[in-house]
């Protein structure tokens, strides 16, 4: 996540509609770089199945025009779940079509009809609301099975980049819901970072291997990297395996923010320009 929110930073002259462009091509890498045993549609030997999902457009409460925004987030949403290598989103255009049918939005009888409709596990539904530049993304998670709750899912940002940060995150806690991850026992725990990490600082880390995993704990064992001193961010990421969920923190040091990363070695190349060519949706 980190290389990403450098990318954005890099490219802020290009305002809004470079750094959604910017987003969009990174997911679509991480898209390409999916273990193929994870991309297999009926899941490889050993490997969960895969989960049918439909994403519902975004509705939007703002006084100023975020369009860009409205029609960009469930884009980044959809290549993010696909991303995981667990969920397989109905193509969108299918899906408008569906939700204009319904009446209410909020009404969970009709979105569990539609899910049915469309032979989706779960369909998901939300908005976003800006207010004096600070955002909230709410959004809900339908299944189709009358036995099964929906959930809700609330997140807020202080600004688009982080808002975009926002959206990875709101995905990683969608594909937990739909795959069962959100009641799977934790199988591994790793801190991938250079830094050195005071022990008695792991120990407070609440994730632990073998307790059933919970997004919300995950997150606030995020805070709790990023109050470290000498860390400039830190992220969680998870992987779906057989039997459970292996989750992954990477904390960046500060400093490795401010300079862009370490310097390049002499048999190194060093990055020196950035272009983003041939968007196809602004």
């Amino acid at each position: 996540m980190c290389p990403q929110r450098n990318l954005l930073r890099s490219n802020r002259r290009l305002g809004t509609a470079g750094r959604l462009a910017t987003a969009w091509c990174l997911v679509m890498v991480v898209g390409w770089i999916v273990p193929a045993r994870a991309a297999q549609p009926g899941g490889g030997a050993g490997q969960p199945a895969r989960v049918k999902l439909a994403v519902l457009p975004f509705t939007l409460h703002s006084a100023k025009p975020l369009d860009h925004l409205q029609r960009s987030i469930p884009e980044l949403l959809q290549s993010r779940l696909e991303a995981a290598g667990r969920i397989d989103v109905i193509e969108p255009a299918v899906v408008k079509d569906a939700a204009a049918r319904l009446r209410d939005p909020s009404d969970e009888a009709a979105l569990r009809n539609l899910a049915r409709e469309l032979g989706a596990a779960y369909v998901v539904t939300g908005s976003l609301t800006e207010l004096a530049g600070r955002y909230s993304l709410d959004a809900r998670v339908t299944p189709a099975s009358p036995q099964t709750a929906s959930q809700s899912i609330a997140f807020t940002a202080e600004s688009e980049d982080e808002l975009l940060e926002r959206v990875n995150e709101l995905a990683d806690r969608v594909v937990a819901i739909a795959s069962g991850a959100e009641r799977a026992l934790v199988l591994e725990v790793t801190i991938d970072t250079a830094l050195e990490i005071d022990p008695a600082l792991r120990e407070r880390i609440k994730t632990r291997t073998g307790q059933p995993y919970d997004g919300e704990i995950a997150r606030e064992d995020v805070t709790l990297l990023k109050s470290v001193p000498g860390v400039g961010t830190a992220t969680v990421a998870t992987e779906y395996r057989a039997g459970g969920v292996a989750v992954r923190f990477r904390v960046i040091p500060a400093g490795r923010l401010l300079s862009g990363g370490a310097k390049p070695t002499a048999n190194e190349d060093r990055v020196a320009e950035i272009r983003i060519r041939g968007n196809r949706r602004i």
